[in-house]
C-alpha cells in the first residue's frame, strides 16, 4: 500500500515562508540599526556633558559597526581617532570612568526587547 499525501497548501505555506524570511530579517537588521543608532546619540550626549573641554573630541569619536549580516552591532569610540580609546568610559589614573556607554546602553535596552517584538509580529 502506498500513502499518499496532498502537500499544495504545504507547498504553498513554504514558498509563501520564503518570500517573508528575507523581509523579516530585513525588520531585524533594521531594528539593530536603529538601536545602535539610538545608543550612538546618547552617547555622544552624555559624552559632550561629562567630557568637558578636555575631551571635546571624544564625542566624535563614537560610532557603530554591523556583524553577522547586520544582525549585530558593537557600538563604542574608535580608538583610531584621537580621543577614541575608552578612558572616558572606564577611567585612568588621570580621570574617574564617565559611563556614558553604560547609561546610553541602559536606556536603549529598555527600549530594544519591544523593537524586537514588533519586528517579529512584522505582518509581511
Amino acid at each position: 500500500m502506498k500513502a499518499e499525501f496532498d502537500t499544495r497548501q504545504l507547498r504553498l505555506l513554504e514558498a509563501d515562508i520564503r518570500r517573508q524570511e528575507p523581509r523579516k530579517l530585513q525588520a531585524f537588521r533594521r531594528v539593530v540599526r536603529n538601536a545602535a543608532g539610538a545608543m550612538v546619540v546618547l552617547w555622544k550626549e552624555n559624552a559632550r556633558d561629562s567630557a568637558g573641554k578636555h575631551g571635546k573630541r571624544y564625542p566624535r569619536t563614537i560610532g557603530y559597526d554591523t556583524y553577522d549580516g547586520g544582525l549585530s552591532a558593537v557600538v563604542g569610540p574608535d580608538a583610531t581617532m584621537p580621543q577614541g580609546g575608552m578612558s572616558f568610559e572606564y577611567g585612568s589614573r588621570n580621570q574617574p570612568p564617565h559611563l556614558d556607554g553604560n547609561r546610553a546602553a541602559d536606556d536603549v535596552e529598555r527600549v530594544f526587547p519591544k523593537w524586537v517584538a514588533d519586528a517579529a509580529e512584522l505582518d509581511l
